[in-house]
């Protein structure tokens, strides 16, 4: 059974290596990149300025993760954020993203 924060964690490392999966470092990401992303009101962010670990992550994954050889799966059940509708939540990423892909000269459907 698992009693603490470290443990967790350590639980959670050793798992995510035996799926051969990572977690990406982020304190590279300019943050420059997302002031002009929630000036811009560019989704992840919303009107009420809220989305900064959302943009953190989005940008991670863009920048880190996302290639046009394999596909990126993006699991979140913050679809107002990420996809277009509640309802298409699981297929259609939101027109924002999709051009922060193709910027990067990444296909739109590298991310899914």
């Amino acid at each position: 059974m698992i009693t603490t924060c470290a443990e967790y964690n350590q639980h959670l490392e050793k798992r995510l290596k035996s799926l051969d999966a990572y977690i990406p470092e982020y304190k590279d990401i300019p943050h420059d990149v997302i002031v002009q992303r929630t000036l811009s009101r560019k989704k992840p962010f919303n009107d009420s300025d809220r989305g900064y670990r959302d943009a953190l992550l989005w940008e991670t994954i863009i920048r880190k993760v996302a290639n046009d050889s394999k596909d990126t799966i993006l699991i979140t059940n913050n679809h107002s954020d990420f996809a277009v509708g509640k309802d298409n939540a699981s297929e259609i990423l939101h027109e924002h993203l999709k051009e922060d892909l193709r910027s990067l000269k990444l296909p739109d459907k590298c991310v899914l």
